[in-house]
């Protein structure tokens, strides 16, 4: 009889969890914790995290300049926001190309046109960003003629000259340094006699190295032909098959 209740109390005894059971039990709160996160799905004791999150904001689509397109996601009463040098409205999507970052104002829901200390040369008067930075005050700017001197679109200031800009004055070539504040003169008849200063531009000129009229087209090697261009400079063109120099000094020429 004390043989068969301790078998019965043997039976009544509760078996100590397997470790398979445990961690059917860690799954389900791991999978407690992850569906904070994310859904969860309980497949046979294991669970897979399904991404509820969606998408995402949506992203600013349209023109680069001001044109229009989704909405974008903003903070709670943000009208407008900057994507580096872009503006964009939060409400519709609309964007705007600033000048550059820093000119990206989401706050303001502008682009400043310029910013503190900019300057820009209107003609010969020195224009400085005006106290909105809205544009430059041209009004009243500095007229640099007043001091004999010249309003530089690189340097944005008052200079004696433009800063690298040559110029003709007869057959001399007049030079401005890369300040501004200095020119030197070069006499073309250094280069060439009889001397020729040639304009190319409003900015540039040069000596002329060779007279066209009178130059006699040479080999340079056995490939290359040396000519003479209208406005006194060397030309090679480049021969199919050789330069052919004649022994009687008459003009070289390609064959």
């Amino acid at each position: 009889m004390k043989d068969r209740k301790r078998q019965e109390l043997r039976h009544m005894t509760p078996r100590p969890r397997k470790a398979s059971s445990i961690a059917t039990v860690q799954t389900i709160l791991g999978c407690t914790t992850v569906a904070l996160l994310g859904g969860c799905q309980l497949v046979f004791g294991d669970f897979d995290v399904i991404d509820s999150s969606g998408s995402g904001g949506s992203t600013a689509t349209g023109g680069t300049s001001s044109g229009g397109g989704t909405a974008t996601s903003c903070a709670p009463g943000i009208k407008f926001t900057c994507k580096l040098n872009v503006l964009i409205e939060c409400s519709t999507g609309k964007q705007t190309t600033c000048g550059n970052e820093f000119l990206c104002r989401g706050t303001e829901g502008r682009c400043w046109a310029c910013s503190s200390g900019d300057a820009q040369c209107a003609g010969n008067v020195l224009a400085s960003c005006n106290a909105n930075f809205s544009g430059f005050d041209i009004a009243n700017g500095v007229d640099c003629s007043a001091t004999n001197q010249v309003c530089d679109p690189v340097l944005k200031q008052c200079t004696t000259c433009l800063s690298g800009q040559k110029t003709c004055n007869d057959t001399s070539l007049i030079t401005c340094n890369a300040t501004g504040d200095a020119l030197t003169t070069t006499d073309c008849a250094n280069e060439f006699k009889p001397p020729q200063c040639f304009t190319d531009s409003a900015v540039l000129a040069h000596c002329a190295k060779c007279a066209a009229a009178t130059f006699v087209p040479q080999c340079s090697n056995q490939a290359l032909l040396k000519t003479c261009s209208p406005n006194g400079l060397y030309d090679t063109e480049t021969c199919p098959t050789q330069c052919i120099s004649p022994t009687d000094g008459t003009a070289a020429y390609c064959q």
